[in-house]
């Protein structure tokens, strides 16, 4: 899932919101988390329900020493969306993150609310898009900034777990003026 360019344009003082279409190699919506009604693992702990980014196939090709530790994990971050909006110093202005974590009963769940300006909604049924982005307030920012957003996969055979980070969108952001007359 090599990282795409896009530029968005937001207006100053405005709310944001959009949502992403990322699409699996194999055909259709890339499944980032199983259905609702799934369990992180499927088939009497044989196959995942849900999509593995080909970066991880590539250094895991065994599903169990990357998201093994699942299997009877009731706690534990499984997934963390994230962004970080940057000006031209390298200076973050804006971030945010949503947490997705393993839950009783074999699920994933959206942990509390996310932090920071930009929240995201990963859709676990997609049939149109998979990721909402918006933002948790109105950007008083003004210019031309670089954004990146990044998936954080938590990967390991048992429940001590290391992080696999894999960049899914980069570009840049531009605020335009708010003017009103």
């Amino acid at each position: 899932m090599p990282a795409a360019f896009y530029e968005f344009n937001v207006e100053q003082g405005s709310n944001f919101v959009t949502s992403l279409k990322v699409m699996n190699p194999a055909g259709g919506l890339f499944k980032f988390l199983p259905k609702t009604t799934e369990t992180a693992w499927g088939n009497n702990n044989t196959t995942l329900n849900f999509d593995v980014p080909e970066e991880i196939k590539l250094a895991y090709p065994n599903n169990s020493n990357s998201f093994g530790w699942m299997k009877t994990a009731t706690t534990g971050t499984f997934l963390t969306i994230r962004a970080k909006v940057k000006d031209s110093k390298g200076i973050e202005v804006l971030g945010g993150s949503s947490v997705y974590s393993m839950s009783t009963g074999n699920k994933i769940t959206k942990g509390p609310a996310g932090t920071g300006t930009i929240l995201f909604d990963i859709i676990q049924n997609p049939t149109d898009h998979n990721i909402i982005i918006q933002s948790s307030g109105q950007f008083s920012q003004n210019g031309k900034y670089f954004y990146d957003i990044e998936l954080d996969y938590k990967l390991g055979s048992t429940p001590n777990t290391t992080s696999f980070v894999i960049r899914l969108l980069q570009g840049k952001m531009v605020f335009n003026p708010n003017i009103t007359t």
